[in-house]
């Protein structure tokens, strides 16, 4: 079949090629590249997302504050996030509860990958070993905030999945982000997580912020005061 397609189309001077559906603006970007082919087994977050965490988190390199990720997993997004600030004195802190989602609607799910359960904190860690200003808080968000209330923060990747991780991660972190600090949520408008939208678009209205797209389900919150 492919040759005799290729075949009609050469009668009219076309050429038959196949395409790859992972070609982006990235492309222009080998030093992004290095950096996903080195995270991708270990991330659930497509190419063109991670490309806007690497924009994005480098836009706030030379602000003051802390750097935070919720939602963690294998660590992939992590270390994404860590090589960039890696040259810094920048402290990164590693919010999950590394024994899957919260909540007992999730508990006895049948598939541990689907809520996240197979994967503990210890392989994290290993992963992660080569980065000495990571700070792991274990545990259900927000009560691993504990002695953080003085902190401030200039990039946050919030990948809770869930609406009550999304609602207390913005609550938490966007009264703390310094001038020029951003916060960027995963899962904005999945058919999958739809409570992320949800606690996105009622934190917007609550205080004001307007939501910024930045990928297909992925969206941003800027401090621009």
């Amino acid at each position: 079949m492919k040759a005799i397609i290729q075949f009609l189309f050469s009668k009219f001077g076309f050429k038959v090629t196949r395409t790859n559906s992972t070609r982006g603006l990235w492309d222009a970007r080998p030093e992004f590249l290095g950096l996903y082919e080195n995270i991708r087994e270990n991330t659930l977050v497509k190419i063109d997302r991670c490309f806007m965490i690497y924009q994005l988190a480098l836009l706030t390199k030379k602000l003051p504050g802390a750097v935070a990720e919720l939602g963690v997993y294998k660590g992939g997004t992590a270390k994404l996030i860590a090589e960039l600030f890696k040259d810094t004195s920048r402290l990164i802190y590693l919010f999950d509860t590394f024994s899957g989602l919260p909540g007992a609607e999730f508990q006895d799910s049948s598939d541990d990958r689907a809520v996240f359960k197979d994967i503990g904190i210890s392989y994290v860690k290993k992963y992660l070993e080569s980065y000495p200003n990571i700070i792991f808080k274990p545990g259900v968000f927000p009560n691993t905030t504990k002695g953080l209330e003085q902190e401030s923060f200039c990039f946050v990747y919030l990948d809770g999945d869930l609406y009550e991780s999304t609602r207390d991660g913005l609550e938490f972190f966007y009264s703390r982000l310094v001038s020029g600090g951003m916060i960027v949520i995963d899962d904005y408008g999945s058919r999958y997580w739809p409570g992320v939208k949800k606690a996105v678009d009622e934190f917007s209205e609550k205080s004001g912020v307007a939501t910024i797209i930045t990928a297909n389900v992925q969206c941003a919150l800027f401090k621009i005061f």
